[in-house]
């Protein structure tokens, strides 16, 4: 279970939010409201570790993966299946190649791209978010730090989205998730922790 007691956070000088406490539980999908530059991007990079709050306390478990708005930390040089046999033996998971690409497939990932070990850096954005995507569904990590995981895939995509948090939740995930996609976040039912209550 991830808990955040009493955290507090501030940048250049601003205090983006403080006593912020809430608790995700296996199976639980948590959903960052409010504005632009409320912190929610912070809040995810805080739980990440990427960031020190101020004050409070994250209690992380060891399982997770984090996918952030602005890139899809992926290496531009590299094929889609040596991406993703990076970030599995990153977690210490050797898997078989066809695995890898049966995943890749699923997301509709073009077989001759993969046959020709195509870069992914000339891939098209969409192409990229899906690979990036493809990473969590062949992850063994129980809980997800998603940053508008849907942002630039198109209607397809997003149900693939859809149905891949659904599984990962009905099997004792949990993932906490920020998207400015209404439809999209109505149709998973979260529940919803809105930082402009917790603003300076």
């Amino acid at each position: 279970m991830l808990v955040v007691d009493a955290l507090s956070h501030s940048f250049q000088r601003r205090t983006l939010f403080q006593g912020l406490s809430f608790t995700l539980k296996p199976g639980q999908l948590l959903r960052i409201q409010g504005a632009n530059g409320v912190g929610k991007t912070t809040l995810l990079r805080l739980l990440a570790g990427l960031h020190q709050p101020k004050n409070g306390n994250i209690a992380m478990p060891n399982s997770w993966e984090y996918l952030p708005a602005e890139g899809n930390c992926l290496f531009g040089t590299l094929d889609a299946c040596a991406n993703l046999r990076f970030w599995s033996k990153l977690r210490g998971v050797t898997l078989e190649e066809a695995e890898i690409r049966q995943a890749l497939l699923s997301w509709k990932i073009p077989a001759a791209l993969l046959d020709l070990q195509f870069p992914v850096g000339k891939m098209s954005t969409g192409m990229r978010r899906r690979i990036a995507l493809c990473r969590l569904t062949l992850s063994k990590t129980r809980y997800w730090l998603l940053d508008e995981p849907t942002s630039g895939l198109d209607a397809q995509g997003q149900a693939a989205f859809l149905a891949l948090v659904e599984d990962h939740l009905a099997h004792g995930g949990a993932a906490i998730l920020v998207s400015h996609d209404e439809a999209l976040s109505s149709a998973l039912n979260p529940t919803h922790l809105d930082l402009a209550h917790y603003a300076a």
